[in-house]
C-alpha cells in the first residue's frame, strides 16, 4: 500500500514537472528576442571578455546595462554553446522557472506531507507572472531558483545542525544580489527569522553563525560592484543609469532607492522608468519626446489594466504599446494594489487562502512554541508579508517583480489548504467551516478578476461554476473516502481554472517581450503593435557606410540601436545609455572620438548639451533623408517642426568625418 501511495506521488510529481516545462519552454522561439536591451548586451558580451565582465551594453564597451552580471554571464555562456538566438537567450529563465517547481516541492516535503509538496509546485507552475517571465530573457526567474535552493539548504542547516549548509545558503543569497541586487534581499527577514526560531541551539551559538552569514552575503554581493568601481573610468565602460558612474550609486540609487519612493531613475534624465522598446528611432519618425517610446507609442489604460495605443506616456510607457505608464502597468499605492486590475490576475488568484491558512495553522499553537510545521508557515508568511508591503506601496516597479511572491503564495496555499481538509474531516469545532469558507470566498474573488475580461468570462465563469459546485455536491453529500478524494481534485481544479488559462496566455498569444506579463490583454496588444520594422533602411545605410575600428553610429539611447547590435554585432553606441537619461557624452569626449575615428555617424538628440549640438552643426554634415530612409518615413518627415533654437528636426544624422 505504500508503495503504491509512494508511485502515484512520484507519477503526480512528473506530471506537474512535465506541465512546467510545457509552459515554460514550449515554442519560446516565437518570443523573438525577447527584451532587445538585454539581447544586445549578450551580443556585446560574447565579443570580448571585457565586455563580458563589465556588462557593457555594446559592443564598443561605451555604457553597462542597468542591471549586475551574473544572469547575464548565465545566458552569454549559453548563447556561445548553443548560437546567439533569441529562445537561446530564454532558455536558461525557461530551465530555472520548471525547476523552481520541483526546489518547492522538496522544501514543502521537509515538514509537510507530499500532497503539500504537489499542491504548492502546482500552484507554483500555474502562477501566470511565473510563466510571462521564464519564457523572457529577464533575469528574475533565475533569481528565484536561486533563493529557493538556498532555502532548501537553509532548513537542511536547521534540520542537521550543521552550519556550512547556512553558509552555502548566504553565498547562494549574496550570489542572487548578483543577478538582480537588491531584490534578493527581500527573502532575508524570513531567513533570519526561521534560522533564529527553528535551529535547536541556545541564543548564544546562533550568534557567531549569523555573522559569519552576514559577512558572506556582504563579501559576494559587493565582489563585483568593488571590483567594477575600482577600475579607472577610462578603462571600463559607463555604469549605465547611475548618477556618478559606479555601481555602487547604481545599487542604492537607480536600482535602490528609487525603486521605493519612484522616480526610477534612468541617469541623470531621469527617464529610467520606461520600459525597452522594440522598435529604433528613425528620423522623421516622432525623436525623443521626453523619455517616451522611440516611436512615441506608449500604452493608455482603458480603466482595467489593459493597454491601447498611441497615448502619451509621459516618459514611462514603452514603444511597442505594452507597458503603458507607471500608474497604468501597477496602479496607484495602496494597501489593496495587489489586487487592482493591474496587477491580481499576476499573482493574486490565491492570496485570500493566506489569510485562512493563518487561521487553520496558527489558532492552534499552544504556549507559544511553534511545531515544525508551523515555524515553515511562518517562514513562508515572513517572505510573502514584507514583500506584498513593498509590492503595495513601492514608487516604481514593473509587473513581473511580483515573481517573488509566487514560492510563498504557492506554499501558504497549500499548507493551508491540507489542514482545513484536516479540519473538515475531523469535524468537531468551528475549524471544520475553515474549507469552504476560504473556497468559497477566493473562488468569488478570482471571479471577480475574470469578470473584468469580456472575452473569456462567458465561457470561464460557467465552467468554474459547474466544477465548483459538482466539487460542493460531492464534498456535502458523500462521505466516502473515495469521493473526497474526487470532491478535493474539483476543489482544487475550480481554483486553478482561470490562473491555469491565465498562464497559457503568452503561449497562446505571444509574450509581451520588453515588460512581460500574462492575460488576455496579450492578445490586443500582439494585435495592436507596430509591424516590421521602419528603421532598417537607416541601418542599410549605416552598414553600408561602416568604416572599421569606429562605431556604426551614435545614438541617443538604446532603443534607437538594440536592433543594429542584435542584427549586426557592430559598435552602435547609445550615447544616452538606457532611456537616453545619462549624462555621459562631453564636448571634450566627441572631439576625442572624432579625432581617432570612431564616432563617423550621429544622431542628433535635443537632450544634447547645446554646445555638443553646436559644434555638430559647425563641424558636421548633415547626410539628407533621402540617402537611408523610404518614402514612408520621407512624408513623415514634412510634418515635422523645428523647434526654436534646435536642430532641424530632433533626431538627424551627421557624419563626422
Amino acid at each position: 500500500m505504500i508503495n503504491k501511495l509512494k508511485q502515484k506521488h512520484v507519477i503526480a510529481l512528473l506530471g506537474i514537472m512535465v506541465l512546467a516545462f510545457f509552459l515554460n519552454i514550449y515554442n519560446i522561439a516565437q518570443d523573438g528576442w525577447g527584451n532587445e536591451y538585454y539581447a544586445a548586451a549578450v551580443q556585446s558580451m560574447m565579443q570580448s571578455w571585457h565586455n563580458f565582465f563589465f556588462l557593457s551594453f555594446d559592443p564598443a564597451g561605451f555604457v553597462t546595462v542597468d542591471k549586475p552580471p551574473f544572469g547575464f554571464w548565465i545566458q552569454t555562456m549559453f548563447a556561445n554553446v548553443f548560437g546567439y538566438k533569441g529562445w537561446v537567450l530564454i532558455l536558461p529563465q525557461a530551465l530555472a522557472g520548471a525547476l523552481s517547481a520541483g526546489m518547492i516541492y522538496l522544501i514543502l516535503t521537509k515538514r509537510f506531507s507530499k500532497a503539500v509538496g504537489l499542491m504548492a509546485a502546482l500552484f507554483f507552475t500555474l502562477t501566470p507572472i511565473a510563466v510571462a517571465v521564464a519564457r523572457n530573457n529577464t533575469i528574475d526567474s533565475l533569481l528565484v531558483f536561486d533563493l529557493l535552493i538556498a532555502t532548501w539548504l537553509l532548513f537542511k542547516a536547521i534540520d542537521e545542525r550543521k552550519w556550512k549548509w547556512l553558509f552555502i545558503a548566504a553565498f547562494l543569497v549574496g550570489l542572487g544580489f548578483n543577478i538582480k541586487m537588491l531584490q534578493a534581499y527581500m527573502v532575508i527577514p524570513a531567513f533570519l527569522l526561521i534560522f533564529w526560531i527553528g535551529a535547536k541551539v541556545s541564543w548564544k551559538r546562533k550568534i557567531v553563525p549569523t555573522i559569519v552569514a552576514g559577512v558572506i552575503v556582504g563579501c559576494v554581493s559587493f565582489s563585483w560592484a568593488f571590483a567594477v568601481d575600482s577600475v579607472s573610468t577610462e578603462d571600463r565602460p559607463y555604469i549605465g543609469s547611475s548618477e556618478d558612474n559606479t555601481v555602487m550609486e547604481l545599487i542604492f540609487g537607480h536600482n535602490g532607492v528609487s525603486r521605493l519612493v519612484g522616480g526610477g531613475g534612468g541617469g541623470q534624465g531621469g527617464q529610467q522608468q520606461g520600459g525597452q522598446g522594440n522598435q529604433m528611432m528613425v528620423p522623421g519618425q516622432g525623436g525623443p519626446n521626453g523619455g517616451q517610446g522611440p516611436s512615441g507609442q506608449g500604452g493608455t489604460s482603458d480603466g482595467q489594466g489593459r493597454f491601447g495605443q498611441d497615448g502619451p506616456n509621459d516618459g514611462q510607457g514603452q514603444a511597442d504599446g505594452n507597458g503603458g505608464g507607471m500608474d497604468n502597468e501597477t496602479g496607484s499605492e495602496s494597501i489593496l494594489r495587489l489586487f487592482n486590475q493591474q496587477l491580481s490576475g499576476q499573482i493574486s488568484w490565491l492570496i485570500p487562502l493566506i489569510l485562512f491558512t493563518c487561521i487553520a495553522i496558527f489558532s492552534k499553537v499552544k504556549s507559544f512554541r511553534l511545531t515544525r510545521k508551523q515555524e515553515m508557515t511562518l517562514f513562508w508568511l515572513s517572505w510573502f508579508v514584507p514583500m506584498a508591503i513593498f509590492f503595495s506601496f513601492a514608487g516604481f516597479f514593473h509587473r513581473y517583480y511580483l515573481v517573488m511572491l509566487a514560492p510563498a503564495i504557492a506554499a501558504l496555499a497549500a499548507i493551508g489548504l491540507e489542514q482545513m481538509w484536516k479540519d473538515w474531516k475531523v469535524g468537531e469545532t468551528w475549524r471544520k467551516w475553515l474549507l469552504p469558507v476560504a473556497w468559497i470566498t477566493t473562488v468569488v474573488y478570482e471571479m471577480s478578476i475574470v469578470w473584468s475580461y469580456e472575452s473569456v468570462r462567458s465561457w470561464m465563469i460557467p465552467l468554474t461554476a459547474i466544477i465548483g459546485v459538482a466539487g460542493l455536491v460531492v464534498l456535502f453529500l458523500n462521505t466516502s473516502p473515495q469521493m473526497k478524494k474526487i470532491a478535493a481534485i474539483l476543489g482544487i481544479s475550480t481554483l486553478l481554472v482561470a490562473p491555469g488559462y491565465w498562464a497559457l496566455t503568452p503561449i497562446i498569444y505571444g509574450a509581451s517581450s520588453s515588460l512581460p506579463y500574462a492575460g488576455p490583454d496579450l492578445d490586443n496588444d500582439q494585435k495592436g503593435g507596430p509591424s516590421g520594422d521602419s528603421s532598417s533602411a537607416l541601418q542599410d545605410y549605416l552598414v553600408e557606410n561602416y568604416q572599421e575600428e569606429s562605431y556604426l553610429v551614435m545614438a541617443e539611447s538604446s532603443h534607437d540601436v538594440s536592433t543594429m547590435i542584435i542584427e549586426t554585432g557592430l559598435p552602435a553606441v547609445a550615447y544616452g545609455g538606457f532611456n537616453g537619461g545619462d549624462n555621459i557624452l562631453t564636448l571634450e569626449m566627441l572631439q576625442e572620438l572624432v579625432e581617432e575615428g570612431k564616432a563617423t555617424y550621429i544622431m542628433v538628440s535635443n537632450r544634447l548639451s547645446q554646445d555638443i549640438q553646436d559644434w555638430i552643426r559647425e563641424n558636421g554634415e548633415l547626410v539628407p533623408e533621402s540617402e537611408y530612409s523610404d518614402e514612408n518615413t520621407q512624408s513623415m518627415e514634412k510634418s515635422r517642426q523645428q523647434g526654436p533654437g534646435k536642430m532641424g528636426g530632433s533626431s538627424d544624422l551627421y557624419k563626422l568625418n
